[in-house]
């Protein structure tokens, strides 16, 4: 079993936590994903949001598994604080041409 990496249930976080294989608990400090930003041209968090994408490069690289609920709730904080709101998808999807590359799974409205 992998470490699983958490987002605790706050209006603000500061830290990750992280299960340990054997049930216990640590925490991880935001500014361990200064490392995994690099050469991406992004921040790698926002005040108290993290980054979802260098969020799961960090994992990537540890071996670590991102808990489902947690990251779709970075996901959510992310585009509504860092991006600056729901409009951003419309915007970004017609405009970004790396951004289905980015978020693989977001989609237009109506289509499949």
């Amino acid at each position: 079993m992998n470490p699983i990496l958490y987002v605790t249930h706050d209006l603000k976080w500061y830290e990750f936590a992280l299960e340990l294989p054997d049930g216990n608990l640590t925490t991880v400090e935001f500014d361990e994903l200064e490392a995994y930003a690099a050469g991406l041209g992004v921040s790698p968090y926002v005040d108290h949001v993290p980054n979802p994408i260098v969020v799961g490069r960090m994992c990537d690289a540890r071996g670590w598994d991102i808990d489902p609920i947690s990251h779709e709730l970075m996901i959510g904080r992310w585009v509504l604080e860092a991006l600056g709101g729901a409009g951003f998808l419309e915007e970004a999807y017609a405009s970004a041409s790396g951004f289905r590359e980015m978020y693989p799974q977001a989609r237009r409205r109506g289509e499949p």
